[in-house]
């Protein structure tokens, strides 16, 4: 999400061209670009917030996904009442 982000910017003109991706993230991260919609920890938090216990919010992590395709794909079909057993 964070390269397209920053690929996203770049065309805007909101960074400069010289603007490295290395350099983009941290900064990105803490929210120092406009337009200010605060650091990715206070989002991640927000939605965390907003979504535990509720029955329509199903926590997925692109890390868990990679490490554990099978599981994770597994969650989602059981958050969409899918039956992906074999007949």
């Amino acid at each position: 999400m964070a390269v397209s982000y920053y690929e996203f910017q770049l065309k805007r003109r909101v960074i400069p061209d010289t603007c490295s991706l290395e350099e983009f993230v941290p900064r990105f991260m803490e929210s120092e670009f406009e337009p200010k919609t605060g650091s990715w920890r206070d989002h991640v938090v927000s939605w965390l917030a907003n979504g535990r216990g509720q029955e329509n919010f199903l926590l997925l992590r692109y890390e868990d996904m990679l490490a554990n395709t099978l599981r994770e794909s597994a969650k989602i079909s059981s958050f969409l009442g899918l039956d992906l057993e074999p007949h």
